[in-house]
């Protein structure tokens, strides 16, 4: 269910595109009884039984709100953050299985053939992401991938706590028996071959040894400050203000994050290579994001003149007056 009471506090459920934010949205919806919201719209998870994912994101209804943004304006919108973070090539392996055959699916022989480009481009993000919500994030509590799978009540009791919901033992252990929900993927679909060249593997251990947390708080902003200037890139200095996002579909959002990806290269490398790299991405998503807004508003106003449009319509606005009043 909503939270009876909409908060003015949100939290963000923030995690690298195959961490597992998904499960343990279904986890956390079991322990406190309320949905999750998503800073997306994800129809098939919305069938699938997330009835907080087509709710406005800003309303203050949802326990916390899923996002896999990274950028520091991002970040700030949200109060406080639960930050999931799973060891990468686990990650990278599940992302690349849900981008090319969805939540549940496994990708198949011809797909692999993108997977070099697939890791060079997700692998930087991956660690751009970790260390961004380490830096950004106003309250933070990081969770374990691997600990929720070895240790999954207290992790539960820890994030019930974070998100200030009291919950007794009872619902914690109905959660756990119910710990795989709908939304695992079954069968043993395993690899005949590693998918990780050695190239691959030396940039990816280098990666974590940047993520690792040390038990010191102070050591680990330390070592935030040292590498933030290299891994996240240097600010255009530009002050940008709220964009509108809800019309990005998967193509316009995928060439968003390459563009961020190939400026975070260019910082990185300042040569005339990265740079027309970077221009290029530019240029590029310019033109997708006007087809894509273009096609959006098309749709949009085809659907407003229907009856269904309508309700929908005054849903967003009930929403909207909810979250800034």
């Amino acid at each position: 269910m909503f939270r009876p009471e909409s908060s003015s506090s949100l939290t963000a459920l923030s995690s690298f595109p195959g961490a597992g934010n998904t499960w343990l949205r279904h986890l956390i919806e079991l322990a406190t009884g309320y949905y999750t919201g998503s800073y997306y719209f994800d129809g098939s998870l919305y069938n699938k039984g997330f009835k907080g994912e087509k709710d406005y994101w800003r309303s203050g209804r949802t326990i916390c709100v899923k996002t896999h943004e990274s950028g520091q304006r991002e970040i700030k919108k949200f109060d406080s953050a639960i930050l999931l973070i799973r060891n990468p090539y686990h990650c990278l392996v599940a992302e690349f299985n849900r981008k090319n055959a969805g939540h549940l699916g496994y990708a198949t022989d011809t797909h692999w053939k993108k997977w070099p480009e697939f890791v060079e481009t997700y692998s930087v993000w991956w660690l751009s992401h970790a260390l961004a919500w380490l830096k950004f994030s106003r309250r933070l509590l990081v969770v374990h991938y691997e600990q929720l799978l070895t240790d999954l009540m207290h992790q539960l009791r820890l994030m019930t706590a974070f998100l200030n919901v009291t919950v007794p033992d009872e619902r914690l252990l109905c959660a756990e028996r119910n710990r795989d929900g709908h939304f695992k993927r079954t069968g043993s679909r395993r690899l005949t071959f590693d998918p990780f060249t050695e190239e691959m593997r030396t940039h990816i251990n280098g990666y974590m040894r940047e993520v690792v947390l040390p038990d010191d708080w102070e050591t680990t902003a330390e070592m935030i400050r040292v590498t933030g200037r290299k891994v996240l890139g240097v600010s255009s200095g530009r002050r940008k203000e709220d964009k509108e996002t809800w019309w990005w579909n998967k193509e316009v959002q995928d060439s968003i994050q390459r563009k961020r990806l190939a400026k975070k290269k260019w910082d990185m490398d300042r040569t005339e290579e990265k740079r027309q790299e970077y221009k290029e991405l530019q240029r590029r998503v310019k033109r997708e994001v006007s087809k894509a807004k273009q096609k959006a508003y098309d749709e949009l106003y085809t659907r407003l003149d229907t009856g269904e449009g309508q309700k929908d319509l005054y849903s967003s606005q009930v929403a909207l007056s909810t979250a800034v009043s």
